[in-house]
C-alpha cells in the first residue's frame, strides 16, 4: 500500500520483492519449473531433496522452508534421489542410467557411476550408510560400497528386479539392521530377499497363487520391512 516494495515473480519459478528505497531485491520463495518426480527426506540436518522434470536437483531446509542447494543437469532428467543416512552426501539417479553422488558440504560432484543404461527406478542407502543400491528399468541391480566418501561398485546383477514394478522410494528396501535387501522381481509375481552386503539370494517367494480361491494371478506391488528387525517383510499385492 505504501508503494515502497514491489512483488515480483520470475520465469525461474522464484517469488521475490524489490525494495524501491534501498534498491535491494530479496527472494521469498523458490520452486521447480516442472513436475517433481521424486523426493527424499533426511532427519539429521532436517533437509529434503527434490528432483524435477526441469532437470534440477534441489535441497531444501525443512525448518526455514528455504532452498539451500540447486544442481542442474544439462541433457538428463533426474528421476531418483536418496540422502546418505550419516554423511552430507546426496545420491541421484538419472533417466540416462547414470548414478551420481554429490557432497552437500562442498556443493560438489563426488562420483559418477555408469552401471545402468536406462532410467533409474530404485535408489537407496543401507541404514548404516555402508552400502548403496540402484536399479533400472531393464531390471539390473547394482551394489556400491560407501564406506569411503567416494563410493565404488561391488557387484552388478542383470534381470533381477521386475521391469514393470514401477519406481519410487519403495522399489528397493533395506532392513533396519542393514542385513537384508528386498524388492519385487525378477517378475511382478515374485518377491526376492538378498543379503545386502553381497547380493546373494536368500529367499524367493511366488505371491501369484497365495489365494487359492482366486482365478486371477496376483502380483506384488510394494515391499516393506518391519521398523524393528524381527524377520518380517510386509508385501502389498495388486488384489
Amino acid at each position: 500500500p505504501d508503494s515502497c516494495k514491489v512483488l515480483c515473480t520470475t520465469a525461474g519459478g522464484n517469488l521475490g520483492y524489490l525494495d524501491i528505497q534501498t534498491r535491494d531485491y530479496s527472494t521469498l520463495m523458490r520452486s521447480h519449473e516442472a513436475a517433481v518426480l521424486a523426493f527424499s527426506v533426511e532427519g539429521l540436518w532436517k533437509q529434503m531433496a527434490t528432483v524435477s522434470q526441469d532437470n534440477t536437483i534441489r535441497v531444501w531446509d525443512l525448518t526455514s522452508m528455504q532452498q539451500l542447494y540447486d544442481f542442474a543437469a544439462a541433457d538428463e532428467t533426474p528421476c531418483a534421489v536418496a540422502f546418505h543416512p550419516t554423511q552430507q552426501i546426496l545420491a541421484c539417479g538419472f533417466d540416462s542410467g547414470m548414478v551420481r553422488t554429490f557432497s552437500l558440504a562442498a556443493s560438489d560432484l563426488l562420483v559418477e557411476h555408469k552401471q545402468h543404461r536406462t532410467v533409474i527406478t530404485g535408489l537407496t542407502f543401507s541404514p548404516d550408510g555402508n552400502f548403496m543400491f540402484s536399479s533400472c528399468l531393464q531390471g539390473s541391480l547394482a551394489l556400491y560400497s560407501c564406506m569411503a566418501q567416494n563410493s565404488h561398485v561391488l557387484r552388478v546383477l542383470g534381470n533381477v528386479v521386475a521391469r514393470d514394478a514401477g519406481s519410487g522410494p519403495g522399489a528397493l528396501v533395506v532392513s533396519g539392521d542393514s542385513r537384508l535387501l528386498a524388492f519385487v522381481g525378477p517378475s511382478k509375481y515374485v518377491v526376492t530377499v538378498m543379503e545386502a552386503c553381497s547380493l546373494d539370494e536368500l529367499l524367493r517367494v511366488d505371491v501369484s497363487i497365495l489365494d487359492l480361491n482366486s482365478r486371477a494371478l496376483d502380483s506384488a506391488v510394494r515391499v516393506c520391512f518391519a521398523p524393528v528387525p524381527r524377520g518380517e517383510l510386509l508385501v502389498s499385492t495388486s488384489s
